[in-house]
């Protein structure tokens, strides 16, 4: 064996070893370069990497005008080291003067002259992963030898730079996966055939608590897992049955709503589970409070509804046996309170929809104040009476207050209140409807003797749906929302006092004009 054919042995067994250590396509090309160079001493060595679209981008070189030759791109096809790309097979340019497929600019633009290239592709079962320029080799050495050995050099790198972007494909795919399992809200936990925790997401710790210290055993409880049920649930899973199931986690004050499945395709020997986690915690407590406020609404409906059907049993008996000593003109008036009531529940559900959505316009009008605080009084003077409780009106003592605004969403804010307080007053108490003009606003007041409120509600007492305090008489939790979409409508302000030795004190200002963006004359409204 001769001298140089020892030393390109050694050469590519140690290229072999050196490239099958490198992390990246990028060292591997790097890597390639410099032994070329070093080896067998051309003037340069570049090397372009293949690009998705077919461009080709200079990522390495050694020798004249390296360092302005890397970062260089070139359209598809351009140049020699384009037409190798393409076409897969080395090629010899011993003068790139009289060959139309050199590439002049790059020359140009360097200022290196160059006058013979050997260009070999670095390829992959026909696919071009990048191409080698060997320009202007030294006097003396065989084109034709070092072909074939910088072949050999290309085709130790090609898998090796395959591989590494391969590896790095698979890391990236890892790591995005990684990040979007744990990123996905639902929680995600994945158990073996020992039902063994393989593992799971931020979603599953943060939700049911699985921190490292948690024992095996209390981690299957807190999926919903008995260990009796371990058995059903795996000949179940493994016949493609997915298995749902709610449950409570006492200690953490959470509903959980789980689906178990068999796992297929993931990297164990056995079969492996997937369990997948919803917390329903919100979605139970609202419906929860969606059954209580139906319940609460049947039964304000029901009151109103069932003195209307009272009086009219009464006048239909009446009627029937000829009696003309009833009070007919009491039981008509009380059943019509009672369906004006009732009406007014309807269009406060219905109306809290629109004031939130801006739906619903202000029909303005102009109207005395007097009258209307004595209308929505009475509205509930019948139930006040029955309580044995006195209703108060203190108007200005000088000539009747006008004012503008919706008649109609007004008389309701007034009749909310006072139906309020009537519900909180003590039997034998009193309420008080105050009014008085200040400046260029209207200010509407109503208070009661009775307990005031817990000042832990007193910032939720406008907001819809909240219900106050269990030891009081509890309602819809939307008469007192309504008040505040009302009176803001009209850009108002809604506000409570609580002083500690009184009742509560109810306020509202209405400015003079309303400022309320949706607001209509009466004879502009749709």
């Amino acid at each position: 064996m001769s001298q140089t054919t020892e030393q390109d042995l050694t050469l590519l067994l140690e290229a072999a070893e050196a490239i099958a250590g490198l992390e990246t396509a990028e060292d591997v090309l790097w890597y390639l370069v410099r032994v070329v160079h070093a080896h067998f001493g051309p003037e340069a060595v570049s090397v372009a990497r293949v690009e998705e679209d077919g461009s080709l981008l200079f990522c390495a070189a050694l020798g004249g005008k390296a360092e302005q030759v890397i970062g260089m791109r070139l359209p598809p096809g351009t140049g020699i080291v384009g037409w190798v790309a393409e076409h897969g097979t080395t090629l010899w340019v011993p003068n790139v003067a009289e060959d139309p497929r050199f590439y002049v600019s790059v020359d140009k633009s360097t200022g290196f002259e160059t006058r013979a290239i050997l260009a070999i592709p670095i390829a992959v079962r026909r696919r071009v992963l990048a191409v080698l320029e060997f320009i202007n080799p030294s006097p003396g050495v065989s084109v034709e030898e070092t072909s074939a050995l910088v072949q050999v050099l290309a085709l130790l790198a090609a898998p090796a730079i395959q591989n590494v972007e391969l590896t790095r494909q698979v890391t990236q795919i890892q790591e995005r996966y990684r990040r979007l399992f744990d990123l996905n809200p639902v929680s995600i936990v994945v158990l073996d055939d020992a039902w063994h925790f393989q593992e799971f997401n931020q979603a599953a710790c943060e939700t049911l608590g699985l921190q490292p210290e948690v024992p095996e055993s209390l981690r299957l409880e807190r999926l919903g897992i008995e260990g009796d049920r371990l058995p059903e649930l795996a000949q179940r899973a493994a016949a493609g049955e997915v298995i749902t199931w709610e449950y409570e986690i006492p200690d953490l004050g959470r509903m959980i709503e789980a689906r178990f499945s068999q796992l297929h395709g993931y990297v164990l020997d056995g079969p492996t589970y997937l369990w997948i986690g919803y917390d329903i915690t919100d979605r139970v407590a609202q419906e929860r409070t969606r059954q209580e406020l139906l319940s609460m609404v049947v039964h304000d409906l029901r009151a109103p509804l069932g003195n209307i059907i009272s009086g009219l049993e009464l006048l239909l008996t009446a009627y029937e046996e000829g009696e003309e000593d009833l009070p007919f003109a009491e039981i008509l008036s009380i059943s019509l309170r009672s369906a004006k009531r009732l009406d007014q529940l309807v269009h406060d559900i219905l109306d809290i929809g629109r004031l939130q959505a801006r739906a619903r316009s202000l029909l303005l009008t102009e109207f005395d104040v007097g009258a209307l605080v004595r209308e929505a009084v009475e509205m509930v003077v019948t139930m006040a009476e029955h309580s044995h409780q006195t209703v108060r009106i203190v108007l200005p003592e000088e000539e009747a207050v006008m004012m503008q605004g919706d008649l109609d969403l007004l008389r309701r804010v007034l009749v909310n209140l006072l139906d309020n307080s009537v519900k909180h007053t003590p039997e034998g108490g009193w309420i008080e409807v105050r009014v008085q003009r200040e400046g260029d606003v209207v200010h509407f007041s109503v208070t009661n003797n009775g307990p005031p409120i817990s000042p832990a509600y007193l910032p939720h007492l406008f907001e819809l749906y909240f219900t106050g305090e269990s030891g009081r008489r509890r309602g819809t939790g939307l008469g007192l929302a309504f008040c505040r979409l009302a009176v803001e409508a009209h850009g108002g302000r809604i506000w409570v006092e609580n002083p500690a030795d009184e009742g509560p004190v109810f306020h509202f200002t209405i400015p003079q004009p309303p400022l309320g963006e949706l607001v209509r004359e009466q004879g502009d409204a749709a």
